[in-house]
């Protein structure tokens, strides 16, 4: 059996984590009007050049652009989630480990709400629609404390919306939640800048 560096998976969420904050904020700044793509600067690199007319983005390009950015960042933090949780927490048996049983329940409910929100995305993450299994249509709304709540009555086929879990807050929260309090994250983010800084050329 596979041996689970569990600081590896935290990391994993931590760079989801960042990605997810990028789109947010430069759809945020796109809508508010404080961010242009409409750049007059050509790209040299190397022997290829790609010039303004190529670069530049309109203002509805700018739009659509975050708006797939965003929704690729979504799919992406709740699928790295709900990866981390299952090769973290359960066992080969598709158990949660006895290590953790005193958060099981807190671990059951992350997990659930993550993977419908990875699955939503799974065929098209720029069209995200809702897939409940039949048996979970009719449930109880699924709620993780003051996070993120999920219910599933009367969602199925329908397109995705984060208000339909809290609005896009509520899942960078449950990350930070699985992270720090399921996972038991404790490091600054800046000992991950600090491994990644050579990266950043």
């Amino acid at each position: 059996m596979e041996t689970v560096n569990q600081d590896t998976e935290i990391k994993r969420i931590k760079l989801a984590e960042l990605r997810f904050r990028l789109a947010s904020l430069i759809k945020f700044a796109i809508r508010s009007k404080s961010l242009s793509f409409n750049t007059e600067t050509s790209w040299v690199y190397g022997e290829q050049t790609a010039y303004q007319k190529e670069l530049a983005l309109t203002r509805d390009q700018s739009e659509l652009a975050a708006h797939l950015l965003f929704h690729s960042s979504t799919h992406e933090l709740a699928s790295v989630l709900k990866e981390s949780m299952v090769k973290v927490c359960m066992d080969g048996k598709g158990q949660i480990k006895d290590i953790f049983d005193s958060k099981r329940e807190l671990i059951e409910r992350a997990l659930r709400i993550s993977n419908i929100i990875r699955t939503a995305y799974s065929d098209n993450s720029g069209n995200p629609v809702w897939k409940i299994p039949k048996d979970k249509r009719n449930t109880d709304k699924i709620v993780l404390e003051n996070i993120i709540s999920l219910d599933l009555n009367a969602l199925n086929g329908k397109p995705v919306l984060s208000e339909h879990y809290g609005g896009p807050l509520a899942l960078f929260r449950l990350s930070r939640f699985v992270r720090k309090n399921l996972l038991g994250d404790n490091a600054k983010q800046e000992t991950l800048l600090e491994e990644f800084k050579g990266m950043l050329t």
